[in-house]
């Protein structure tokens, strides 16, 4: 049933049916019956099985690249017994270059790391140039989206993010002209299945919920796994991560020595970091909206006015928005018991407000621990800063508090209206039944 459902529409169901069965191939326990499965639909599947041949090629170039990204940024490779287990190792520095190293300050450190990024994200795009003409097709598509066809990849656009697994940000080409770049992570060395039963069951909490009109505006990303250890994953635009809106601002410039440094830890305790970076980034977008669209200048007597007023409208529309996403993943990291929720796991939209989570390496309760103490003791994420943002202001005192359960109630009361509105007819037929029901058996009696 599942076979013919995946040949009658191979780009969606084929797909995601061909690409779930090769990434858990290694399963000993059941990779006879994935074969099988897999050696049956690719009999049938016609010319869709050059379009995935297609695709794993593309994945073992990506693969190559991102392998000599770590040996860039580790030292070497390990392979062990088995080939999704690779061990990384960082090199060995004798006793002389370790005085050395101490004895350089922050800056020659920080100016050190700085050049080793240049330098890793120089040769991944060398690495997937060359990987680019030897073997890997001129026209492709890819696992994560078989609809769209890609020409070739933005190279001064790629970049390498500073995680634990160092993933590969691809921008690529459209081949239709016109064509928007799409923009994908690609990351090896990382289980994701775990993320993808996340996200799965999170879509299904948003689909119950949208069912009883409630559109908590969740943002479940897509996920893709290619093989055993890597994958594709969805890029979210104009999302930084909380640990970014946190270190924008500088809250105490008085103890920076280093001009360029704009970043302080102490930003960390500073409830009003999400309000702050809101209302930049609003009121810079309502500037150059007024500037480039609405004609105004900069020497209007009425322009900072507009302006104010434009960015308090933004403000509002920024903040309903995040409440509400925040209450779903509230709900749905407490239901799933989610870990190691810190502030590089968070991510808010700071064109829509939208509040996400990502990265599910721990949920179930499994939860990070040191030696014997556990990080994490709350039940999910609701910082003093996310509730000054929501509540306009501080969440300290009582009438604070007071203020905050007004407005979630003037939230839920606007959310709630349209589906009042959509039911109100069924509610008046349902008493209109009952009054006419109550009417029969009266005359009956």
């Amino acid at each position: 049933m599942l076979i013919e459902r995946a040949l009658k529409n191979p780009y969606v169901v084929g797909q995601s049916f061909f690409w779930a069965l090769k990434s858990n191939l290694y399963l000993r326990i059941s990779y006879e019956r994935f074969y099988l499965l897999l050696e049956s639909f690719l009999m049938l599947c016609g010319k869709f099985r050059n379009e995935l041949l297609i695709q794993i090629k593309v994945n073992k170039g990506l693969q190559k690249v991102s392998e000599n990204i770590m040996i860039d940024r580790y030292g070497h490779l390990e392979v062990r017994e088995h080939p999704w287990q690779v061990v990384l190792h960082k090199e060995n520095h004798d006793n002389g270059q370790q005085e050395d190293d101490d004895k350089k300050g922050k800056k020659d450190k920080k100016a050190e790391q700085n050049d080793m990024w240049k330098n890793i994200k120089t040769n991944a795009k060398n690495n997937l140039l060359d990987q680019r003409s030897h073997g890997m097709p001129l026209v492709f598509n890819l696992a994560c989206d078989p609809k769209t066809i890609i020409r070739d990849f933005a190279y001064e656009e790629i970049n390498v993010f500073k995680s634990k697994k160092v993933p590969l940000m691809l921008r690529m080409l459209n081949a239709q002209n016109g064509g928007v770049k799409t923009t994908v992570l690609f990351k090896n060395g990382d289980d994701l299945r775990q993320d993808i039963l996340t996200l799965q069951i999170i879509a299904i909490m948003d689909k119950i919920w949208l069912q009883n009109n409630l559109d908590l505006l969740m943002t479940p990303y897509k996920v893709t796994g290619t093989d055993c250890m890597q994958g594709f994953l969805e890029f979210i635009p104009n999302s930084p991560t909380l640990a970014t809106m946190q270190y924008a601002g500088n809250l105490f410039p008085l103890f920076e020595k280093d001009e360029e440094q704009k970043s302080n830890v102490l930003n960390t305790f500073n409830d009003e970091s999400i309000m702050n970076f809101f209302s930049t980034t609003a009121r810079k977008r309502m500037k150059k909206k007024m500037l480039k669209e609405d004609g105004y200048t900069e020497k209007d007597p009425t322009f900072e006015q507009v302006l104010n007023s434009r960015t308090e409208e933004e403000l509002i529309k920024l903040r309903n928005v995040f409440a509400k996403s925040c209450a779903g993943y509230c709900v749905a990291s407490y239901v799933l018991g989610l870990g190691d929720r810190h502030s590089d796991n968070i991510m808010i939209n700071e064109v829509e407000g939208h509040f996400l989570h990502i990265d599910f390496g721990h949920f179930l309760c499994n939860y990070k621990k040191t030696k014997l103490y556990v990080r994490e003791t709350d039940p999910f994420v609701f910082t003093p800063e996310i509730a000054y943002f929501i509540n306009g202001g501080p969440f300290k005192k009582p009438w604070h508090k007071r203020m905050f359960r007004r407005n979630a109630s003037n939230n839920t009361a606007s959310s709630d209206h349209s589906s009042r509105q959509s039911n109100g007819k069924s509610s008046r037929r349902i008493d209109e039944e009952r009054q006419g029901l109550l009417s029969t058996r009266s005359s009956i009696a």
